[in-house]
């Protein structure tokens, strides 16, 4: 259920809530981040069962999302495609419930990542495309620049007001490309910061910029409709520059 949906229901009825974590967003939206907080808890108030009792011990949100043990399903991490602290939270949910853990493991090894979530576009003449527009927080492009080397990252979109310090760049990006009127500081990351006028000039910038060996990360940290009508038409958008590129190189 998403902040906007809590902060105006008054009637649901679930067995169990679980809150996975909670970063920095919406906040163009909400007054503040405690505003955002406390919509997304007020999940707790629709817990049921009959028994409100039973309300506390049906919430789960003692969860540690940015706590990684590097060895605690190590065995799913090396085969599944999610972050590893994805993998530890969902297996805690998993525990917590008292679900059947091979089944757990079965379904997180055999995932797929879904269309414009992290995606594989391609891969040519060394270079490997990852679609990642669905990423519209500085959360979400922070964790994925840490599944990535040797990176070229492309940014793009509304910031909706979430502080830059949110932001969190893996040492593998050695280039961020995104527009001039993305409204993020990038003061402090190490890599070389390339503006363009336009996200529509990205093709003939990226072009220049490419080499063998590159992942090429359009990860873009924020919303998507400033330029596209959502995030899977800037989806496509870059899966298309994608074509080009490998098209004039064939």
């Amino acid at each position: 259920l998403s902040s906007f949906q809590l902060y105006y229901l008054n009637n649901l009825n679930l067995h169990i809530a679980i809150i996975l974590n909670i970063f920095q967003d919406h906040l163009d939206w909400h007054k503040n981040f405690d505003e955002y907080l406390g919509s997304k808890k007020r999940i707790k108030e629709f817990i049921k069962n009959g028994d409100s009792s039973m309300n506390e011990s049906n919430f789960i949100g003692s969860l540690q999302p940015g706590v990684t043990n590097s060895n605690l399903y190590s065995d799913i991490k090396e085969k599944s495609i999610f972050f590893d602290n994805t993998v530890d939270i969902f297996m805690q949910v998993i525990k917590k419930l008292n679900l059947n853990y091979d089944s757990a493991k079965e379904y997180l090894i055999n995932s797929n990542n879904s269309e414009h979530r992290f995606e594989l576009v391609d891969v040519h003449d060394g270079i490997t495309y990852i679609n990642d527009s669905k990423s519209t927080n500085f959360n979400s492009v922070s964790m994925a620049t840490t599944k990535v080397n040797n990176c070229i990252l492309i940014m793009h979109g509304l910031t909706k007001n979430i502080d830059s310090k949110e932001l969190n760049i893996s040492k593998e990006i050695k280039k961020i490309i995104l527009p001039k009127d993305m409204k993020v500081n990038l003061d402090n990351t190490h890599s070389e910061v390339i503006e363009l006028d336009s996200i529509f000039d990205l093709e003939e910038n990226l072009e220049k910029s490419i080499h063998s060996g590159d992942t090429v990360l359009f990860s873009c940290g924020g919303a998507s409709f400033n330029d596209f009508k959502n995030y899977e038409e800037r989806g496509n958008f870059f899966k298309t520059i994608v074509k080009n590129i490998k098209e004039k190189n064939a």
